[in-house]
């Protein structure tokens, strides 16, 4: 899978061939790390989170017989289906309005399923650049209540991620508002924008480390001495030189336990 705008699709899948050569060469780039930022959706997880999340509670409830989440459901759809017509902006702005009035609470808990499914050989590299000293970002156009989870997951340093408007009741219940705290930018911008954010100085392309997935990660790309890909598109291949190609149907990273060994 590869994420495209707001949504995951199927992509044009391309593999490189992974030589011992390839990782021997990684390996001394690696020395050389100090800052790795890391892509979510599409790359450490399959799909794309919070929108895999959302489909599971409107499913739920509709099932219920609970009729407001049968006409969520439709809407859903149709958002889903004309997503790669309509751009991030348009499609983030639709997507946060079905959230309007829905339990932040019950969200969360639900979440935790989906968080089960985190790439576990990301994990193990996550956890082995912090070992050799490298400082671990996520950068995800997810919600920052999943991403508070994902940190705590994986073991990240910090993480830069959408943060969605919640208000609370008389009662002490929260949920959703149906709209984001600050403007949607375009995905590459907001992911450069995390590098202040994480207030990273004197930054040498040497010492960046980036993983991702797609042309949303472009941008972070342009500056990484390191680049892994995960289920690449030809653009992509076309247009960069990867240290790191991985290709995985299911979420593996296999070729990962050659750069930790």
């Amino acid at each position: 899978m590869r994420t495209v705008g707001f949504f995951s699709t199927k992509g044009n899948e391309e593999s490189q061939c992974i030589t011992d050569n390839k990782i021997k060469k990684f390996k001394k780039k690696l020395k050389k790390i100090k800052y790795a930022v890391f892509d979510f959706d599409g790359t450490i997880y399959s799909g794309f989170l919070i929108v895999d999340l959302a489909r599971q509670v409107f499913i739920k409830h509709a099932k219920n017989g609970e009729s407001k989440y049968i006409k969520k459901l439709l809407i859903f759809g149709e958002l889903l289906k004309n997503a790669d017509k309509m751009s991030f902006h348009e499609a983030s702005l639709e997507f946060i309005k079905l959230l309007e009035g829905e339990s932040y609470t019950e969200f969360c808990t639900e979440s935790q399923i989906f968080i089960s499914k985190i790439n576990h050989e990301a994990k193990i590299f996550v956890n082995f650049l912090k070992k050799i000293g490298v400082q671990c970002f996520l950068v995800s156009l997810t919600a920052d209540f999943l991403a508070k989870k994902i940190v705590d997951e994986m073991g990240f340093d910090d993480y830069y991620s959408m943060k969605y408007k919640i208000f609370e009741d008389s009662s002490g219940n929260i949920f959703f508002s149906g709209g984001y705290e600050s403007n949607v930018l375009q995905p590459a911008d907001f992911k450069l924008n995390a590098l202040n954010y994480f207030n990273i100085e004197n930054l040498e392309k040497k010492t960046l480390l980036v993983i991702g997935n797609s042309e949303d990660d472009c941008k972070l790309f342009d500056i990484a001495g390191l680049k892994i890909v995960v289920n690449p598109n030809k653009k992509l291949l076309e247009k960069y030189k990867f240290d790191l190609v991985i290709k995985s149907e299911e979420g593996s990273w296999n070729v990962i336990s050659k750069v930790v060994k």
